[in-house]
């Protein structure tokens, strides 16, 4: 299935800070993940574990930093995608719920 975006069903493209990139992910997280230390951007979470409370996914490198002001979405204690696409300026970091499993792609 493509993207309403994309002609043809064709593979969709982000734009990202940088001029893209190669796609990497991060899967089977749980507890507080420092995803990249680095400028890049979020293109989608997949909770795959649903947990008792949400997570959250934050422009920052450090738990301390990993505050309202720096989150950039909210990851719901339900399974299923989070379609972010957003860019982050210091880096990208993951705070899952409790007991919530989280898969994440990023560039």
């Amino acid at each position: 299935m493509g993207s309403p975006n994309a002609p043809n069903n064709a593979t969709p493209s982000y734009l990202c800070p940088g001029g893209g990139g190669n796609v990497s992910t991060q899967l089977a997280m749980t507890g507080t993940n420092l995803v990249k230390n680095a400028a890049g951007a979020v293109i989608r979470a997949i909770v795959t574990v649903a947990g008792s409370t949400a997570g959250g996914v934050y422009d920052c490198t450090a738990t301390a930093a990993a505050v309202t002001a720096n989150q950039i979405a909210v990851l719901p204690a339900t399974v299923g995608p989070v379609d972010i696409e957003f860019p982050c300026l210091t880096g990208i970091f993951v705070v899952t719920g409790n007991g919530q499993q989280v898969a994440v792609s990023y560039q």
